[in-house]
């Protein structure tokens, strides 16, 4: 017996019945997957899927490969977070020298303070 997501044309996961009550997909996943469907069940066509659901092809063709490699989960939405987050380059202790002239004297503007710490 086959269960998973029923679509029009099949099953797109296999045995997904038997996890359903621990996985919750979000509302943005099940729309993809819907998206997914659609395709499918219109002969492929990519184009035409895109037009239905007001989405860019790029967009589509994106989640389209996320799910032939990954399943299910690449339907989910990702982090768009850099890899690569630059560092805070002034050390600790000028930070809390700025801070420390900041709070008595407020009126002092950048310039003024870079002078005072030089």
């Amino acid at each position: 017996m086959n269960i998973g997501v029923y679509t029009r044309i099949g099953t797109i996961v296999p045995r997904l019945g038997t996890i359903k009550t621990t996985v919750s997909l979000s509302k943005e996943t099940k729309l993809r997957l819907r998206w997914i469907d659609y395709y499918y069940s219109h002969n492929n066509n990519a184009r035409l899927t895109c037009r239905h659901f007001g989405i860019v092809h790029k967009t589509f063709y994106l989640y389209l490969n996320r799910v032939s490699k990954q399943g299910l989960i690449g339907l989910e939405r990702r982090s768009s977070r850099p890899n690569n987050v630059r560092k805070p380059l002034t050390p600790i202790p000028v930070l809390d020298i700025v801070k420390k002239l900041r709070k008595t004297n407020p009126e002092l503007s950048k310039y003024k303070l870079a002078i005072i710490l030089k």
